[in-house]
């Protein structure tokens, strides 16, 4: 750089090629001073902190020559030094990471269980400038000097409010409840396409492009997590407690079951022996009472054995039967 005096006679970037915003250590210069553009960035010019100007990367410029007509003249009026000037390199393609946080938690409603929580979130997100002049004039007042560092606190600040807002607008108009938060992860990348949606136009207004937004996580209320856990454990108690009722009940079922069947099978053996006991004649085929030894209608003897039952197959006869229909045995 060609000093002159104490003023300088030309401008020339210095920065780094990741520089975003890179302020000049010019602070007098000449009427006649050369301003050297850079690629991909605009070159603001300020005057005890007023906005005077900007040039863009086309070419090459004298401040006060004939082609700006006399853009910057009146920085310099009838004067051939200007003080107290202020130059930014402003690169329009480099992008600046940024991380956010809800400045305060949201709070979530559930009807069903009747029940309140939290959430808190943060993340990050990409932008770059746009328009250098727009983000000056929103910038300005608020900043003695413009640095990287100082435009990402300044979006913290002033962004962060209204990401928590629209966060908390999704959350309302989704009607995200209680039984959500358990899998509200699967959520985070379209709720994060949809903040990137609704925010696009702030950072527009500021001069700025917002390239992504990310969630990179979600915070849940401890003391909720708490009481859900306990409420979980009721749950399982009640569950257990059911199953029990229920195993009780069946187990119940099957004892009533198994006495019944003992019963009617005692009563049916019961039958049957009384049945056995009946003595038929096989003579004559008449029924005479238990204990009897000779036939009441034909006087002969009676025999022990169940009458109506073949002593070599065991199949039923017939009453009278004479010989076996199923295997010919003659009935004695």
């Amino acid at each position: 750089m060609k000093k002159v005096k104490d003023f300088d006679t030309e401008v020339i970037f210095k920065g780094t090629p990741a520089d975003v915003i890179w302020k000049s250590d010019v602070s007098k210069i000449a009427v006649n001073a050369k301003l050297f553009a850079r690629k991909d960035s605009d070159i603001i010019f300020l005057r005890n902190g007023a906005f005077l100007g900007a040039f863009n990367d086309k070419k090459e410029y004298y401040l006060a020559n004939d082609e700006r007509e006399g853009l910057l003249r009146k920085a310099f009026k009838s004067k051939k030094v200007s003080e107290n000037v202020d130059i930014y390199y402003i690169n329009r393609v480099v992008q600046l990471e940024n991380p956010w946080g809800t400045p305060s938690r949201i709070p979530i409603y559930d009807e069903t269980y009747d029940m309140h929580s939290s959430i808190g979130a943060n993340g990050t997100y990409k932008f770059s400038i746009n328009n250098p002049m727009k983000l000056f004039s929103k910038v300005q007042g608020s900043q003695e000097s413009l640095t990287q560092d100082s435009l990402k606190a300044f979006f913290r600040s002033e962004l962060n409010i209204e990401i928590r807002s629209e966060l908390a607008n999704i959350f309302k108009k989704n009607r995200y409840s209680l039984k959500d938060i358990a899998t509200i992860t699967t959520y985070e990348k379209a709720l994060s396409q949809t903040l990137h949606t609704a925010l696009k136009p702030l950072f527009d207004d500021y001069g700025v492009t917002l390239h992504s937004f990310y969630i990179t996580n979600i915070s849940y209320d401890e003391d909720f997590l708490t009481r859900m856990q306990e409420a979980k454990k009721d749950v399982l108690v009640n569950q257990v407690r059911q199953n029990l009722d229920q195993t009780n009940r069946d187990e119940f079922r099957k004892d009533y079951k198994m006495e019944t069947e003992r019963e009617v099978g005692i009563r049916q053996a019961e039958s049957g022996k009384t049945q056995d006991a009946v003595l038929f004649c096989v003579h004559c085929g008449s029924e005479n009472i238990p204990g009897s030894k000779f036939c009441k209608d034909c006087g002969k003897e009676l025999t022990t054995k169940k009458q109506g039952i073949c002593a070599n197959c065991q199949e039923t006869l017939p009453k009278g039967a004479k010989f076996c229909q199923h295997c010919g045995e003659k009935v004695s």
